[in-house]
């Protein structure tokens, strides 16, 4: 691991609450929901994850096996009944999450000229 426990320890510290901010808004209004939300719910339990086995590491290091990264993404991913591949999107976003304080959400199967009937002009007008 790059960062020193204790540092790294606050950082993620930092960053759990801010997500749980995003997963549970307090308006209605701000709220996500289907593959986005479960993408902040991954993160969210891979730095949870995280962050105690660096409590447990400080406080007993000889009885704790460490666990690299991706060990933990992949724990995880298993958790949600996915695979590698959610795994190493789970390392990314929380890099990302780390960072920028956001998570990319690709648009993959999503047509631009399709629009949602909700979004629709006329059912707005109608509401």
């Amino acid at each position: 691991m790059g960062v020193p426990s204790p540092v790294r320890l606050r950082i993620l510290n930092e960053g759990i609450p801010d997500i749980k901010h995003i997963i549970h808004p307090r308006s209605k209004s701000t709220k996500i929901s289907g593959n986005v939300l479960m993408k902040y719910i991954q993160v969210l339990n891979f730095m949870k994850v995280q962050a105690l086995q660096e409590r447990n590491w400080s406080i007993r290091p000889e009885f704790i096996l460490f666990k690299t990264r991706e060990q933990l993404a992949k724990q995880v991913a298993d958790g949600e009944r996915a695979g590698q591949w959610t795994s190493r999107e789970i390392m990314k976003n929380d890099v990302t999450w780390i960072k920028d304080r956001v998570i990319k959400v690709r648009q993959r199967g999503q047509h631009p000229k399709i629009t949602s009937l909700l979004e629709d002009e006329s059912t707005l007008l109608a509401v």
